[in-house]
């Protein structure tokens, strides 16, 4: 017996946001291995005598880093505008670092926040604005910020003139159901009481100007690695952290010990980019996992 289910709002704004990605822009992808084992030595001393709450996390560390090699590496923290009919584009490069971040609010409730300004951001800094924008997600009514999100998308595709896939969108949205989900009534006002700062806004789901997820936690347990992953339009660069695996690691002078390694597929647009362009974020983080005593400076 077969079983068919319609898209839920959430996955026609992934769909949405994704599918033209794959159609459209030729993708390539680094595996970048680093040798952690000093690294979680130094996070250690660093989370020496702190709460719970106060530790920086593995994954605070190496969003810290992937910045750094960004601020080293500005072209990656851009947008694309190509016209495939005329072959012409151009790339907008940013000075704030904005990431796309998913994390996971419950069991098989994966959402992607939107994290600002993470160039300017201590560890400590991190650390509070992503366990802050989880706080807010879970005081938020998702259906009714995503249906926010896919109104301001709809609206976006008007002012460039998209009026048929504008349309087709908002079509799409009465004729699913997607509207039943939302807050009506009583129900809408009481949620409008909770403080904007308490809850999420349809700017806390918008793109950043790059992804930076976390497949490794999810992966843990079946031994798997993210090796490809989309990026979402018009951004033109994504970061995956793989989990960190217990390897044998052949030094310099032959000598074989045991060590800790995490993966970083790193996916871009090759419109957009060469793979020659990423040399110096790659140089940046070789600099500091091969120094991590420089993330007592990031605190």
């Amino acid at each position: 017996m077969s079983a068919k289910k319609r898209f839920g709002l959430q996955r026609k704004l992934v769909a949405a946001a994704t599918s033209g990605e794959w159609r459209n822009a030729p993708l390539m992808s680094v595996l970048y291995e680093a040798d952690v084992t000093r690294l979680i030595g130094v996070l250690r001393e660093i989370n020496a005598g702190r709460s719970t709450g106060d530790a920086i996390s593995f994954n605070t560390v190496i969003l810290k880093i992937i910045a750094e090699g960004i601020k080293a590496c500005p072209k990656m923290n851009g947008h694309i505008h190509y016209n495939n009919f005329l072959a012409r584009g151009k790339v907008t490069t940013f000075d704030s670092i904005d990431v796309t971040m998913p994390v996971l609010l419950g069991q098989n409730n994966t959402m992607s926040l939107n994290i600002r300004g993470v160039e300017d951001m201590s560890l400590s800094d991190i650390r509070d604005a992503v366990s802050g924008a989880i706080r807010r997600a879970r005081n938020s009514h998702m259906p009714q910020v995503m249906y926010e999100l896919a109104l301001h998308d709809t609206m976006k595709e008007l002012r460039h003139f998209h009026v048929f896939k504008a349309l087709g969108r908002f079509i799409g949205l009465l004729l699913d159901g997607s509207t039943k989900e939302l807050l009506h009534g009583k129900a809408k006002r009481e949620y409008k009481q909770i403080p904007a700062e308490e809850r999420l806004s349809w700017r806390d789901l918008e793109q950043g100007t790059i992804t930076v997820t976390n497949p490794g936690t999810l992966l843990r347990s079946c031994n798997g690695r993210c090796v490809l992953m989309t990026i979402i339009p018009p951004a033109i660069a994504a970061v995956a952290v793989n989990n960190v695996l217990d390897k044998p690691l052949v030094g310099k002078d032959g000598t074989i010990r045991p060590g800790k390694t995490v993966e970083l597929t790193v996916i871009f647009d090759h419109r957009a980019l060469d793979g020659a362009d990423l040399v110096p974020f790659f140089r940046c983080l070789d600099k500091i996992f091969a120094s991590p005593e420089v993330l007592k400076e990031y605190l």
